[in-house]
């Protein structure tokens, strides 16, 4: 069988991983930026976007409001995960600023896969082709790059990876969040 080599935003999320060296939270988002931000543009051209073009839009887009009514969900369990008082009395003074921000990030890194998708589908001409891929490279690594920068002070670091490590196996981060879904009603209207 012949392997494809993988696209440098997964080998970014794996090498990353497999280091040790960052966080967990760091990890999932390795691993979200290289879906969205390189998988999904391609995805949706190989699955097809049309015919009924605008029904499947607003599917797509359906699927943005689903993801902003889990955003707190998510940083509830990152709370729980990580026992952080002070990152829940960040959030609380943060209001819905970062739900904000983190929801406008993925509607819009998932906006830009569909204009991804409808530029494959509609323009098969080779250099607009080689355009939208070097795109989705620059955006799903450069993300990928970013979200490895972060500096977050030594002794911290060493303190949530020893939580990370030796107090939360990745079944009680499942569990965490099932049950914190499990309270939320979706409105998939």
């Amino acid at each position: 069988m012949s392997w494809l080599p993988s696209p440098q935003a997964w080998r970014l999320a794996f090498q990353a991983a497999a280091s040790g060296e960052t966080l967990f939270l760091q990890d999932a988002l390795l691993g979200v930026n290289a879906h969205i931000n390189h998988d999904l543009s391609y995805s949706l051209r190989d699955v097809g976007i049309d015919p009924d073009r605008r029904a499947k839009h607003r599917d797509h887009d359906r699927i943005n409001d689903v993801l902003r009514q889990l955003v707190d969900v998510v940083q509830g369990v990152v709370a729980d995960v990580y026992d952080a008082d002070s990152y829940t009395r960040a959030d609380e003074w943060l209001a819905s600023v970062d739900e904000t921000v983190t929801y406008v990030g993925l509607s819009e890194a998932r906006s830009l896969a569909w204009r991804n998708a409808v530029l494959l589908v509609d323009t098969q001409w080779p250099p607009v082709e080689r355009f939208v891929d070097w795109r989705i490279r620059a955006v799903s690594t450069g993300f990928g790059y970013l979200l490895l920068t972060p500096s977050v002070d030594p002794a911290l670091r060493r303190t949530l990876r020893y939580l990370e490590r030796e107090t939360l196996p990745l079944a009680s981060l499942e569990a965490a969040f099932r049950q914190r879904v499990s309270h939320v009603k979706l409105d998939l209207e």
